[in-house]
């Protein structure tokens, strides 16, 4: 259930998983690595998106879904979509890991 998620740890994984794509992009930019290290930095980079991807859509979703079991105004649910934005990018994010 929405209530049951804590949609601030859910942002600030966003947001982290976020932080990452930016350095692996300036990782990117600023290299001239092997083409080994390069196709995995560029293979990295497409997971951190569809990560954050992931938790963006995750974030709607839960909003939605709670705007709608509340009757919220489009504005109170936008914030719940925007608090809700990390839950998928962090098990992504797990997934990847192991």
């Amino acid at each position: 259930m929405p209530g049951d998620i804590d949609l601030t740890v859910l942002n600030d994984r966003r947001k982290q998983a976020q932080r990452e794509l930016s350095a692996v992009r300036e990782s990117i930019s600023s290299e001239s690595a092997a083409g080994a290290v390069q196709e995995e930095q560029l293979e990295r980079q497409a997971l951190l998106e569809q990560i954050v991807r992931g938790y963006d859509e995750q974030l709607s979703n839960i909003g939605r879904l709670s705007a709608s079991r509340l009757g919220m105004t489009p504005d109170v649910a936008n914030l719940v979509r925007q608090r809700s934005q990390a839950f998928l990018i962090t098990s992504l994010m797990l997934l990847s890991v192991t």
